[in-house]
């Protein structure tokens, strides 16, 4: 299989983690020779059914130069015919008219990696540790079977912006990710406007069945204005079809969410906040916020006391009674500062998410939310550079008590 091959299976690598029938294909594809009982004894050693389909295509990335012909015979005969399409879009549905050279016309120029190696995909393995045991006073509770629900937006194609090449990408590790993290992940939401964004934040939100925790990714274009806006698919360079980020806040308030009152609530963001490019500064000397030795495997890839509380508004009179704030418990994290551009390669997905998948995925058994992203700041920043551009993430917390994702190894 070539490099564009490979490339165009991990175009599709999220549909066909999702829809592909796994029993019926490695059947075929055994038969035919593509696989062996070693691979089919790889595949069903996987934990879940997405886990399954996702490392059919890896096996297939892997394989001969017959093997993108076979996987798409194999797919026809199952009556797999709308993945199949994805693969040749353009030809008939007979695959005895296909020559091993032909390629979709929308596949260009070769993606540079090594021939074993599957485009993009990150071997994203959470590490587990014992799981400690839940202080309702100093932390969240994070025990749970399923510690709660996940809901990915992933914009891609838009009307008049350019396309988000790459974003399959971090879709389908992020999804990896909290899956490992024992978080049940809803079926992704694709290339939306910001009115299907809104109602589908909206639905999420008020959900019952949330668990100890609830986590939000969008993926989009993004731009600074009235704060933070996310563009829909619909949107245009100079304005139109945006969704604003404290109205997503709103809905996930005490009131508007109760399902998730004193849970926290998880907002990663990946967008542009802006045009600005952040050019950095030399690095002169060992940072002191930095511990060298900590991160010198890192490899560049080009009113204390007060008479009376007051706010800044008009005040008004209520009786005396206990409250919470409404729109606590949450933490956002967004890619990169107000007024900036935000990164992303097209063909292993954005700085920020690859950051973040490696540090989570690594250190979450240990670490809580807030150190967890102080790596994932470190991360971005001290390894990530292109054509002299640099990237600093943020994140915003109103959490009150320390949040761990807690993944402990099975019993």
């Amino acid at each position: 299989m070539d490099s564009a091959q490979r490339k165009l299976l991990t175009k599709h690598l999220v549909q066909f983690s999702t829809d592909l029938q796994v029993d019926s294909i490695i059947v075929h594809l055994l038969a035919e020779g593509l696989f062996t009982q070693f691979n089919i004894e790889q595949i069903e050693s996987e934990t879940t059914p997405f886990k399954r389909r996702r490392k059919v295509i890896e096996l297939v990335q892997r394989s001969g130069p017959t093997a993108f012909q076979l996987f798409h015979k194999a797919l026809l005969d199952t009556n797999q015919k709308h993945l199949a399409e994805l693969l040749y879009p353009n030809s008939s549905a007979s695959s005895s008219v296909l020559s091993s050279k032909r390629l979709p016309e929308n596949v260009s120029a070769p993606i540079y990696l090594s021939n074993n190696e599957p485009a993009g995909l990150l071997e994203v393995k959470v590490k587990t540790g014992q799981a400690s045991r839940y202080n309702q006073q100093q932390c969240y509770r994070m025990e749970g079977k399923s510690r709660g629900l996940c809901l990915i937006i992933n914009n891609r194609i838009f009307h008049k912006l350019n396309e988000r090449k790459g974003t399959d990408i971090d879709s389908f590790n992020l999804r990896c990710l909290f899956e490992g993290l024992g978080f049940s992940v809803l079926p992704e939401k694709k290339d939306q406007t910001a009115r299907q964004m809104a109602e589908d934040l909206q639905f999420f939100a008020t959900r019952p069945d949330h668990g100890d925790c609830s986590v939000v990714v969008i993926l989009s274009h993004g731009t600074w204005r009235n704060g933070d806006e996310v563009y829909g698919v619909c949107g245009e360079p100079e304005g139109g079809d945006t969704l604003n980020f404290n109205s997503v806040l709103e809905m996930f308030g005490k009131q508007k969410a109760p399902a998730l009152k004193n849970k926290p609530k998880l907002f990663i963001v990946q967008a542009c906040r802006g045009s600005k490019t952040d050019f950095g500064v030399s690095r002169d000397k060992p940072d002191s916020g930095f511990n060298d030795k900590e991160t010198s495997h890192l490899k560049p890839m080009t009113a204390l006391s007060v008479a009376q509380d007051e706010s800044d508004a008009q005040p008004v009179v209520l009786p005396m009674k206990e409250k919470d704030p409404d729109l606590g418990d949450s933490i956002v994290c967004r890619s990169t500062m107000p007024g900036y551009k935000s990164w992303r390669n097209e063909v292993r997905g954005s700085w920020f998410i690859q950051s973040l998948i490696e540090v989570f995925m690594n250190n979450a058994h240990r670490d809580n939310i807030l150190e967890l992203l102080t790596e994932v700041n470190c991360l971005v920043a001290r390894r990530y550079q292109a054509l002299g551009a640099k990237q600093m993430p943020v994140f915003e917390s109103s959490l009150i008590k320390a949040m761990y994702f807690n993944p402990a190894a099975e019993e």
